[in-house]
């Protein structure tokens, strides 16, 4: 019985032993997983804070590149032929269509077309193709703007003028138009705005537009969007320069509604 007794307690040493061992394995890799999960955890800060200042960099690239193009406007619905001179066409669009007579050639800097050639848009099912746009670059700002605040003048013409945009603010642009909850969109000077009820909000990224705030005296049920001109989105993107869709309507200066030097947009 005596040596029963002590094989039994040999045998309970022997997995107290193992235990003992299994616990101090237990607690070197608890201490490694700990160690682990806060590497893991400055990895991920590390990663959010790159993400972050990537963000930045981006937008800030992008407004120097919006900023490059404060002197230009964009001009579609020019018929295109061979050899054709561009500054000449858009100078006849100014001066007999927006009355803008004093406006010459020392007030254009470049003229040209963008984007896709029209003999390599040609398909089986396309007989003739679109116009690309003209993108035309002044010598200053001041022309720019008198320019697209005199293009209400285009109403019931072929012709439609924008605001050059990035291809960043274009996109950001069509995003707030189509976000359930914003009334209307526009851009002007280059900034995007968004309008929810009464209030207009500049949106900078997408994250903005939860952040507009709703005016509680105009259910949003009840509000609706204005119709918008459209033309097709080809009619504007290039590979490193793309516009906006504009409507060309009559608009007060207030703070409440987009003015004839806005553009609205809608991209299909």
């Amino acid at each position: 019985m005596s040596e029963q007794l002590a094989k039994v307690n040999v045998s309970v040493e022997e997995l107290r032993g193992e235990i003992f061992e299994v616990k101090q394995e237990n607690s070197v890799l608890r201490k490694d997983l700990e160690k682990c999960q806060k590497n893991l955890q400055r990895a991920e800060e590390v990663a959010a804070e790159a993400k972050t200042l990537a963000a930045i960099a981006e937008r800030r690239v992008n407004d120097l590149e919006q900023y490059g193009r404060r002197n230009n406007v964009r001009i579609l619905g020019v018929p295109e032929s061979k050899g054709e001179d561009c500054e000449k066409q858009v100078l006849d669009i100014f001066r007999k269509n927006l009355r803008l007579r004093d406006m010459g050639n020392m007030d254009i800097e470049a003229a040209h077309r963008v984007g896709q050639h029209p003999q390599s848009q040609r398909g089986p099912q396309q007989k003739s193709p679109k116009a690309r746009p003209i993108i035309v670059r002044f010598v200053n700002r001041k022309a720019a703007d008198t320019v697209l605040y005199n293009r209400r003048m285009l109403k019931g013409t072929a012709f439609v003028i924008t605001e050059d945009l990035t291809r960043a603010n274009f996109a950001l642009l069509n995003y707030c138009w189509d976000h359930p909850e914003v009334d209307d969109a526009w851009s002007k000077r280059g900034a995007i705005y968004a309008k929810r009820g009464s209030r207009i909000r500049k949106i900078e990224c997408k994250s903005d537009l939860p952040d507009l705030p709703l005016d509680a005296s105009t259910p949003h049920t009840q509000r609706h969007r204005r119709q918008r001109a459209r033309v097709p989105s080809q009619e504007l993107h290039t590979e490193r320069s793309t516009g906006t869709v504009a409507t060309t309507e009559n608009g007060n200066m207030n703070q409440s509604s987009p003015t004839d030097d806005e553009t609205r947009v809608k991209h299909v």
